[in-house]
């Protein structure tokens, strides 16, 4: 399907905004793609999410190639089953490749932080945070139209969550799950 956006994106202006929709669609799906063949990897199926989350975000700084963005990953001792694993995993890399793409300057150094941890009533705090540019100030992510945040808004209602952004030295974005 990448392949067939492809060859569609070159009939097309390589700056019209389908050419555009297009690569973009086809950079989500191989995306997606990355992480399907991770969670079915046989090798990785009873490592923890820690785990799982170092792999995708390391896949998605070499997509982006990005040498001057680092990701660190600080999570629980937990496993999930492989459906919520799998939107748990498309949730942090449509965050990271949002942060990866809106957040930094090319000479700036960058530190995308990602923390899986228990709270006090039993809750799992999901939190992503960049240190980058941040939100624009009349900028609201839970009414935005762009692909991006309806995905994010989606695949955190999926967790049983709701997704909370906000700019902390750069951008922040929460999401309570049951555990």
């Amino acid at each position: 399907i990448a392949s067939l956006l492809m060859l569609q994106q070159l009939k097309l202006p390589g700056d019209s905004q389908a050419s555009q929709a297009l690569e973009e669609a086809r950079l989500r799906l191989e995306s997606i793609s990355r992480i399907h063949r991770r969670l079915h990897d046989p090798a990785d199926a009873d490592q923890p999410v820690a785990h799982h989350l170092q792999l995708l975000t390391s896949d998605l700084l070499a997509a982006a190639g990005q040498a001057n963005v680092s990701c660190a990953i600080t999570a629980e001792p937990l496993n999930f089953d492989l459906p919520r694993l799998t939107t748990l995993s498309m949730l942090v890399a449509e965050v990271v490749t949002n942060s990866l793409k809106h957040a930094f300057d090319a000479s700036q150094r960058g530190l995308i932080s990602i923390s899986l941890q228990r709270g006090d009533d039993q809750q799992l705090l999901l939190r992503i945070a960049d240190n980058g540019r941040g939100m624009p100030q009349q900028f609201n992510p839970r009414t935005s139209q762009r692909l991006g945040f309806k995905i994010i808004n989606s695949l955190a209602e999926q967790l049983g969550g709701e997704a909370r952004y906000r700019n902390d030295n750069g951008t922040v974005v929460e999401v309570q799950l049951a555990a």
